[in-house]
């Protein structure tokens, strides 16, 4: 679909709380984030070894696999207010030797290629994914004038909020919107993986994060032998700004509770809250879209943004508030499961899993971004934790806010377990 068929029947591809947030009240999605832990951010460009990648494409081919749970029913409230809530997680639960991933890091089992259209330049683009060692965590390779150039998915790396997630290195090289496929690695409990890149934007794809999950799914995972660190917090921490607010606490996991509120008929007040781990991933949010309105998109184009949306990556919107997608919704409540998947992308950006309950009101990245600020720049506020390595059973709660050295870490890999048998 054309540029031109979107003027009349498409959309533009991206969320109006992210694009200005007039409706949520957030008005300040340019931020640049610097390290606030008390520890020199990573600096520099890194250049990338042909002998890296030959030895990288050379990983086992064990796979793994995790069921895929069925979705949970939604339902509309007498106001119009849509709230999904899925179970928590149980205090009882058995790691099962090689059916137990959670408490290793992994990676992919081999390399996979991707391809699509960038969401803002409309231009073509490919990226290959490859396997890492232990610790390498998710990196992404771009081309530069002197060759690839590396770039850290870490919050040290942001360099702009503006209507998307935007990466960069002190050398000029920069990677758009990658919370679609941050979510995707995060929700999936991948660790190390290295994203080789042919333009400066990640294909948008069908506007979630479903193809990448099903490439995942395709080539498998392998356990890496080290255990997985999380970061753990131990302690409220909260952003509050303009009708917005944001907030990490303390659990025995990672729960999401995101709660949009537009005034636009069409979505209203819809509230997604579940504990998260790879199915439950899959099932409820990798296949929500970005959404976007019809009122916005001249505005859009006119500063060159915007060029490869399409009804065919975006829930368009039109000024009657009607979904204009021939084929509806994928969830009656799409427009919050989109916001709680891009959460999952922006909290990625830590750098290791989050141990935490995470509550956003009328929030975007913007925000998701400065709350992760906060949390790092009080040292007593988290934790780095290792997983167990040996195989244990959990018989009752374990209190981590008291004890995060010793029950957390067996908690935390018991909650980020998935079930592979």
């Amino acid at each position: 679909m054309s540029k031109a068929d979107i003027g009349t029947n498409g959309g533009n591809g991206l969320n109006c709380q992210d694009l200005n947030c007039n409706e949520q009240g957030f008005d300040d999605p340019s931020l640049e984030i610097t390290s606030t832990d008390g520890a020199a951010p990573v600096q520099g460009a890194h250049k990338i070894s042909a002998k890296h990648k030959t030895s990288l494409k050379k990983a086992s081919p064990r796979r793994s696999r995790v069921p895929i749970l069925a979705p949970a029913d939604s339902s509309l409230a007498k106001n119009k207010a849509f709230h999904t809530t899925l179970p928590m997680n149980g205090a009882k639960r058995r790691s099962q030797g090689s059916a137990f991933l959670g408490a290793k890091q992994t990676t992919l089992a081999g390399p996979l290629s991707l391809q699509g259209v960038g969401v803002h330049s409309g231009a073509p683009v490919s990226i290959t994914l490859y396997p890492a060692e232990i610790d390498y965590g998710i990196r992404f390779a771009v081309k530069g004038e002197a060759g690839p150039v590396e770039i850290k998915a870490h919050r040290d790396w942001v360099k702009n909020l503006t209507l998307c997630t935007v990466l960069g290195s002190d050398c000029g090289a920069l990677v758009a919107t990658v919370e679609h496929l941050m979510a995707a690695l995060r929700g999936l409990s991948i660790d190390n993986v290295l994203v080789e890149i042919d333009s400066g934007e990640v294909p948008i794809m069908d506007g979630s994060s479903l193809a990448f999950v099903e490439a995942f799914d395709d080539v498998g995972l392998v356990e890496l032998e080290a255990p997985r660190r999380f970061i753990k917090v131990l302690k409220p921490v909260r952003v509050e700004e303009k009708g917005c607010f944001g907030e990490l606490l303390p659990y025995n996991g990672f729960r999401l509770d995101v709660e949009i509120d537009f005034e636009c008929a069409a979505i209203g007040r819809q509230k997604f809250t579940s504990d998260m781990n790879p199915g439950v991933f899959r099932s409820e949010l990798a296949k929500a879209r970005t959404f976007g309105f019809m009122a916005d998109v001249e505005g859009l184009w006119a500063s060159g943004r915007a060029l490869g949306a399409s009804l065919d990556n975006t829930v368009a919107i039109d000024q009657e508030h009607q979904v204009l997608n021939p084929e509806g919704l994928r969830f009656a409540d799409e427009f919050v499961r989109h916001k709680a998947l891009d959460a999952v992308g922006d909290l990625a950006l830590s750098g290791q899993p989050l141990l935490c309950h995470y509550r956003s009101y009328r929030g975007g990245h913007a925000l998701n971004a400065k709350v992760l600020e906060a949390l790092f720049a009080d040292d007593e506020a988290w934790v780095l934790v290792d997983a167990p390595m040996s195989d244990v059973v959990l018989e009752k709660q374990v209190d981590v806010y008291k004890d995060h050295a010793a029950g957390g870490a067996l908690v935390a890999a018991a909650n980020f377990a998935a079930d592979r048998s």
